[in-house]
């Protein structure tokens, strides 16, 4: 009975916490892939119509993450990321030509004890500034701010209001992920900046 109760609970987990799987393809055009996913995303490499290949983790945060067996046309390697990071990794066979990053970023996913939380952020797209609007005051927060490969670019600890500016002139470009934490949750939204 404890053994069922095991499996059920881990399972339970692995359906909870993945959220999307990413399918790509391996082999000799796979040049320079750039992978943005969120923590407790899968994705899926599938092996080319030719040669033997591996896919190698070079650097980043994730453990487990890579095999370096060669495999030939047709295999399939899957990987579900748990850690927020940028992850590089080659075909170390093929290195100049199969080669790519994963960035792993924030989950938009909340950890919920607290349902009725809830904020949102504008302008968005912004320029200068960013507001988020809480529906909860009078509680500390961090506010960070992530780009899209996964680099904290701002960190806030904050008494929340119910509105509060930020100042993002100093952002390059681009879209963001901000996450707002309290003791035991975790929210995320994305934002552009112009």
């Amino acid at each position: 009975m404890k053994i069922k109760l095991l499996l059920f609970s881990c399972l339970f987990y692995i359906s909870s916490h993945s959220q999307n799987t990413y399918n790509f393809g391996w082999w000799f055009d796979s040049t320079n892939q750039q992978i943005s996913i969120e923590v407790g995303d899968t994705v899926e490499w599938t092996w080319g119509p030719s040669g033997s290949h591996n896919l190698v983790k070079l650097s980043g945060p994730e453990p487990g993450f890579g095999n370096s067996q060669l495999f030939g046309p047709g295999h399939v390697y899957s990987h579900t990321f748990t850690t927020e990071g940028v992850n590089t990794y080659d075909c170390s066979p093929h290195p100049n030509s199969m080669y790519g990053i994963v960035t792993v970023n924030p989950s938009t996913a909340s950890l919920t004890d607290d349902s009725t939380f809830s904020f949102s952020i504008y302008p968005n797209p912004a320029k200068n500034y960013i507001n988020i609007l809480i529906n909860q005051a009078s509680r500390s927060y961090t506010l960070e701010i992530f780009d899209m490969l996964g680099r904290l670019n701002i960190s806030h600890l904050f008494e929340s209001t119910t509105n509060n500016m930020f100042d993002v002139s100093n952002l390059n470009p681009g879209v963001y992920t901000l996450t707002i934490s309290s003791k035991n949750n975790k929210y995320s939204k994305k934002f552009l900046k112009l």
